[in-house]
């Protein structure tokens, strides 16, 4: 069973060192985990990271044990990207309990969210 690195980080105490990651290049991301970073935060938002590019880095990320944040471009991508390994989802410009509420259900599967297992 996978390790709950985030309740690992928070049960640690202190704050976490992450990186930002927003490079196309996957290389950078097993640098970041070697050099003792606690979290890699990796941006969807403002790069062009493709799908294959980023299954690796969250690949790196998961063989290394450091948690691995996307900060998401969209709502729509949340379920490929948490079913391609992420640990978790940044959302950007959630203004209003709705928008965070449909958030979740998008991250959670059924029957307290939408997302399905295949």
């Amino acid at each position: 069973m996978k390790t709950n690195t985030f309740a690992r980080l928070r049960d640690k105490g202190g704050a976490a060192l992450g990186f930002y990651f927003s490079e196309s290049d996957p290389s950078i991301a097993e640098i970041a985990c070697l050099s003792g970073f606690d979290y890699l935060r990796i941006d969807l938002e403002h790069t062009l990271l493709s799908a294959s590019k980023l299954k690796q880095v969250l690949r790196i990320c998961d063989a290394y044990g450091v948690p691995s944040l996307v900060r998401v471009a969209d709502l729509h991508s949340i379920t490929a990207i948490l079913d391609f390994g992420a640990s978790g989802i940044l959302v950007p410009n959630v203004e209003t309990r709705e928008q965070a509420m449909d958030c979740v259900r998008r991250c959670k599967y059924a029957p307290a969210g939408e997302r399905g297992m295949g």
